[in-house]
């Protein structure tokens, strides 16, 4: 197979690395900095000064760094799904952020094919409109569909990542890495494996590089592919520069530039080509700390889809934005609002607000709630929520939530660049309006943890995602249905294994909502020597669904189509000695066949990869 462009390295990327290069000096031998020996240790990386916005520890000096937004949901409120800090991330099995997501509870993934494939994700059938991905409180707007297409949101340079459900849709919040210490800090990544996949991941921080701080990640992971003519790649490269202006305000500038590139023409995807697809995006923001406890941003950012490769589409769509945002925490008190204005091609421009608050305390729990309002084309459309937690009482607490409200969704660019207005008008519904409930219980007790919630779902349509994934052409009629879920994990007597899983059944399958999801095994981690510069971290854990129903017309009966069950063992062993970590994974380890998310593409069989990611300070 041979790809254009993007399968070599682009020559704009190269202006940025000499840059960097002359910017940092030469890089010295690896250091010998050590970890505390904890079961959660801090994190090669973090101990060699790269963190999360929120770890920043004011000094004397001038920090060249994005002041943090201080409101952080906390960890015992339902809205929050998962949190991975930049250590997590690190250990984890996943390359991409789909793979990062798709083990959690109730998440159904939507992969078109392998790497540089077109990806979705829905969790409780939360469909078009309802995904949402922010990169430091900037929304990534879809460009082509309802929903961002998450083969174009790299995992690379991220130093948080985190999944909530709040307001009736799913939000993925990315916070990416800065510096703290003094010195430039490097994260080199690469492996290879079976059907000739091959990862290379760079990731560069200077602190203080042009009277700023500088930031640099090349990301690219490419395949051949389980068959002929159905291999692909990811290409992302994401330079940053900020500048303090005084003590309190930061300027910052970024570009993103995303290339996925994908052949599916082969035996088990007859007639699905899509073509290389590229999304750029710049943004400027101006932040800085209001008051003790505040702080707020303004920003601007613009978004194009070069889609010029593809037959149907004449032009690329593109869309600007711009808004603030502010975020505080006062005591128990924390929240973050947001305004956006947004300016697509041949669309009427949209408003969007957004508010989440809450109150916490030791002493009796917690509770949060959140609003959203669109207003578009003279029509507004709201969706708001709460939830409420109790403090542990012998190890047990109890919470709840509910969403509720309407969504909608963009027209596909495809569409909207070949199709007249008043046929795209009758095409698509406004807007789809659902309520979902989750209520139940925790239990934390010596190595047990576990937690059983009842859920409701209740949706007036189902629209499809959209984009690439799908490409459905019209909104099918929604349902209502209960089901409930299980997560526990328990620590078994051999230190440092588990038993862990998770079971999300409902009482009769829906579109994008299988009846039975299920994930679970066995999974290690421990740290050696009283240094800790020894850890190993591992898994055999299985993912599985029953079959789905998806919101794509039959072609000859029209009824919705059907992909069948799902199920793929997946194991990963990785070994950290100080800042070094060598990792081996397997993806369906007992070559499970006819593998499907979306009808005709078939995902690859067994593969097996390994690799090195190894942090350096200069």
């Amino acid at each position: 197979m041979r790809f254009g462009s993007a399968s070599g390295v682009r020559a704009g990327a190269l202006f940025p690395v000499l840059l960097l290069v002359g910017a940092a000096g030469p890089l010295r031998a690896q250091d010998t900095t050590r970890v505390a020996d904890t079961l959660r240790v801090a994190g090669a990386a973090d101990t060699l000064g790269l963190a999360g916005a929120d770890t920043l520890a004011a000094d004397s000096a001038v920090i060249r760094a994005l002041p943090a937004f201080p409101g952080r949901r906390p960890d015992a409120d339902p809205g929050l799904v998962a949190r991975w800090e930049r250590d997590d991330i690190l250990r984890a099995r996943a390359l991409t952020l789909l793979e990062l997501l798709a083990p959690l509870a109730g998440a159904v993934p939507l992969r078109a094919g392998d790497f540089g494939a077109p990806e979705g994700l829905v969790m409780e059938g939360r469909a078009g409109g309802r995904l949402r991905v922010f990169v430091d409180g900037v929304e990534d707007m879809p460009l082509d569909g309802s929903v961002p297409d998450l083969a174009h949101v790299p995992l690379g340079g991220m130093a948080r990542v985190e999944v909530v459900r709040t307001g009736g849709e799913t939000r993925i919040l990315l916070t990416t890495l800065q510096a703290t210490g003094p010195d430039p800090v490097s994260v080199i990544e690469a492996g290879t494996g079976d059907l000739d996949t091959n990862v290379f991941r760079g990731t560069f921080i200077h602190p203080s590089a042009f009277g700023g701080a500088l930031a640099f990640v090349f990301d690219r992971i490419d395949s051949n592919g389980p068959r002929d003519g159905e291999g692909g790649s990811l290409q992302s490269v994401w330079f940053r520069y900020l500048r303090p202006l005084g003590s309190r305000l930061t300027l910052a500038g970024e570009i993103r530039n995303r290339t996925a590139e994908t052949e599916l023409s082969g035996p088990s995807a007859p007639g699905f080509a899509p073509p290389e697809v590229q999304r750029l995006t710049r943004s400027v923001r101006l932040r800085g700390r209001i008051a003790d406890g505040v702080v707020a941003e303004v920003f601007a950012a613009e978004n194009k889809l070069d889609l010029t490769k593809d037959s149907t589409v004449a032009e690329s769509p593109r869309n600007a934005h711009y808004g603030g945002r502010v975020g505080w925490a006062l005591g128990g008190f924390w929240g973050d609002a947001s305004v956006r204005h947004l300016n697509p091609a041949n669309r009427p421009n949209l408003l969007r607000v957004d508010a989440d608050g809450g109150l916490a305390d030791e002493a009796w729990g917690g509770v949060s709630g959140r609003v959203g309002w669109d207003r578009e084309d003279g029509e507004t459309r709201a969706v708001a929520g709460v939830s409420a937690w109790t403090r542990a009482v012998a190890g047990i607490s109890l919470f709840g939530s509910l969403d509720t409200g309407e969504r909608g969704w963009s027209v596909p660019a495809f569409l909207r660049l070949s199709t007249p207005p008043d046929s795209i008008r009758s095409l698509f519904p406004s807007g789809s309006d659902a309520t979902f409930l989750r209520a139940g219980a925790r239990l934390r007790r010596g190595p047990l943890r576990a937690e059983a919630s009842f859920l409701r779902a209740e949706v007036d349509s189902v629209l499809p995602l959209g984009n690439r994934v799908d490409r459905g052409l019209s909104a099918f009629p929604g349902d209502e249905a209960d089901g409930f879920e299980i997560q526990a994990s328990l620590e078994l007597p051999l230190d440092g294994f588990a038993l862990e899983g998770s079971l999300q059944q409902w009482e009769a399958e829906g579109l994008l909502r299988p009846r039975q999801i299920y994930r679970g095994g066995l999974t290690f981690h421990d740290v050696f020597l009283p240094t800790g510069n020894l850890e190993v971290t591992g898994s055999f854990v299985v993912e599985g669904r029953d079959p789905m129903l998806l919101p794509l017309p039959d072609p000859v009966t029209g009824a919705p189509v059907r992909v069948p069950f799902f199920q793929s063992w997946n194991a990963h062993l990785q070994v950290r000695v100080v800042t070094v970590r060598i990792f081996l994974r397997w993806e369906n380890a007992f070559a499970r066949g006819n593998l499907q998310d979306v009808p005709g593409i078939v995902l690859p069989g067994l593969r097996a990869m390994y690799g090195v990611r190894w942090t350096l300070t200069n």
